[in-house]
């Protein structure tokens, strides 16, 4: 390098001192921008250090040189930062849509189309009117009928005949069985006995469930207004005769069950329980109502 600096206008020499002044810092505006402004000095530092022989001339036209750069670097305005690209937001509007406007033919659909809908809806409305109206004649016409059968229906009841004797050997009394209705009983049937009950419990179901046995072996035809007696008859020790004029403990009982059928073929059923004892129902000389076994549909 040395010998390269020495010799005039070497080639060397001048490539070395061109290629430090390039290799300042480029990172710096400023310094770049000075370089720019002045080539003209450079230039004229290595025109004079070619052409000086001198190997001191030229070490200072080189340290001139450089420092000349650093001084412009130093002095140089500061960098500024780059802009950053700007972001642009580009709002695109709703497409608008548009009905196709409609043709007259299209008009015309729509209203048949309404007009059919309400025709369908008054025809539904007029059937379930017409449905109500003929449910409600329906029920009227059952009930007027089941009105009617039962104004026309026999009623069969049954009440207290003759009242037992006491001071007999046989204990005798009547029932008297009798239709109220407009038209005859038809199949009527009877089961009836005359006995001993504690009272006033009266247990009549044990002796209703077993008088089921006695059904089925009569049919008789009770015309409207007819009436029928039927006889009951029973053994009586001396102490029963006594316990039903005392009466506070047993009581003498007519008690059954009469079944029949009427003219619209629905069977009925007619159940009774009278009794005898105490002194109070025997100065009446007839048998009363018990409170209970007395019902009938």
């Amino acid at each position: 390098m040395r010998n390269a600096l020495h010799q005039p206008g070497s080639y060397h020499g001048t490539r070395w001192l061109r290629s430090a002044v390039r290799s300042a810092p480029k990172t710096n505006a400023g310094a770049a921008d000075m370089v720019a402004r002045g080539g003209g000095r450079v230039n004229c530092f290595l025109g004079t250090m070619l052409h000086t022989s001198s190997l001191a001339c030229r070490a200072f036209l080189i340290g001139a040189a450089i420092a000349s750069i650093s001084v412009g670097a130093a002095f140089a305005a500061p960098p500024f930062p780059r802009a950053k690209p700007a972001i642009v937001v580009l709002q695109v509007p709703a497409p608008t849509i548009t009905a196709p406007a409609k043709s007259p033919a299209s008009d015309e659909a729509d209203k048949l189309r309404e007009t059919t809908a309400l025709t369908y809806r008054l025809t539904w409305l007029i059937a379930i009117v017409a449905l109500g109206v003929a449910v409600l004649s329906l029920w009227q016409a059952f009930a007027a009928r089941d009105a009617s059968r039962r104004r026309l229906r026999a009623y069969v009841s049954v009440r207290p005949g003759a009242a037992p004797r006491l001071d007999a050997d046989w204990t005798d009394a009547t029932i008297v069985i009798k239709n109220h209705g407009v038209t005859p009983a038809f199949a009527v049937d009877h089961a009836i006995t005359l006995m001993m009950f504690d009272y006033p419990a009266l247990p009549l179901d044990n002796v209703m469930g077993a008088a089921d046995k006695l059904f089925g072996h009569k049919s008789m035809v009770l015309a409207p207004g007819m009436e029928i007696t039927l006889a009951l008859r029973t053994v009586l020790s001396e102490d029963e005769k006594h316990e039903t004029e005392d009466g506070t403990h047993k009581r003498l009982c007519a008690i059954g069950e009469v079944r029949y059928a009427d003219a619209f073929k629905a069977r009925h059923f007619t159940r009774f329980c009278f009794m005898y004892g105490g002194a109070a129902i025997i100065a009446q000389g007839e048998m009363h109502f018990a409170e209970k076994g007395n019902v009938a549909n």
